[in-house]
């Protein structure tokens, strides 16, 4: 958004073209200030320009090879004018009005809740944080000083060698926290507790040792290369490219069911 305004009158701009930015400029022209608002419309993405890839590492370059990505949006804006109430915070007029038509949200489910996460194991480490049992033990002691309040417990490094392994895949649970069985008992014995045992799942990363490794779905580098992110526990990963996860074999969407 971008407001400006004068003599007790507001004007807030919302850009809803998702690639579109704001403009705002404020100037002296003949001893009096002049405002200007608007957007800045994004045709394309330029395939020759250099980019942070967010890795840690100097920017990268497109090549001869690398196409421009057209936008192919449809710009628009909408102008809002109003009175303004306080000269202090004429920002804050414009806020509500624009949180007022803005959708509700999906869920409240977590409005009452007490979340937290739990430690399980990270690939790197000789012994698991928190295993399945003393998950149970945690939860516990968290509901008898809490009064037994809604919790909603989120278990980490529950797949294969424990925290940002194997993903995609979720098909094995990190054994040295416990089984599959145990996994789903904690979850059922933790409703007597009036907790939800959830887990902490990662749809953003990729690694090579997963099964379901598949370069189709990596996002690319603007010079073609797979694009490489950190190792985040002692394995590189690779970005998910989310419309190829979603669009190639449904693997995306077979994932969040």
């Amino acid at each position: 958004m971008g407001a400006v305004g004068v003599g007790g009158i507001g004007c807030v701009m919302e850009v809803s073209a998702f690639m579109d930015g704001t403009e705002t400029s404020i100037a002296a022209v003949g001893g009096m200030r002049s405002a200007r608002i608007g957007t800045i419309q994004v045709h394309r993405v330029h395939g020759g320009r250099c980019y942070e890839m967010n890795d840690g590492n100097d920017a990268v370059c497109g090549n001869g090879k690398t196409a421009n990505l057209l936008v192919e949006q449809q710009p628009r804006c909408r102008l809002d004018f109003y009175k303004v109430e306080d000269p202090q915070t004429p920002w804050f007029q414009a806020a509500k009005l624009l949180r007022a038509r803005m959708p509700e949200r999906p869920t409240d489910y977590f409005d009452d809740k007490f979340l937290f996460m739990i430690a399980g194991k990270e690939k790197v480490e000789p012994e698991p944080r928190t295993t399945f049992a003393e998950s149970k033990n945690l939860i516990g002691e968290i509901a008898r000083l809490t009064d037994y309040a809604p919790q909603v417990a989120f278990i980490s490094g529950w797949v294969y060698e424990g925290q940002d392994t194997g993903y995609p895949s979720e098909d094995v649970v990190n054994a040295s926290l416990g089984s599959y069985d145990e996994l789903m008992k904690l979850m059922h014995d933790s409703q007597a507790l009036n907790a939800t045992v959830s887990v902490n799942v990662n749809y953003d990363d990729a690694y090579k040792s997963s099964p379901l490794f598949d370069p189709a779905f990596i996002a690319r580098e603007p010079n073609g290369a797979l694009w490489k992110a950190r190792a985040w526990d002692g394995e590189d990963s690779y970005i998910v490219g989310w419309p190829s996860m979603c669009w190639v074999g449904g693997r995306g969407g077979a994932l969040m069911r």
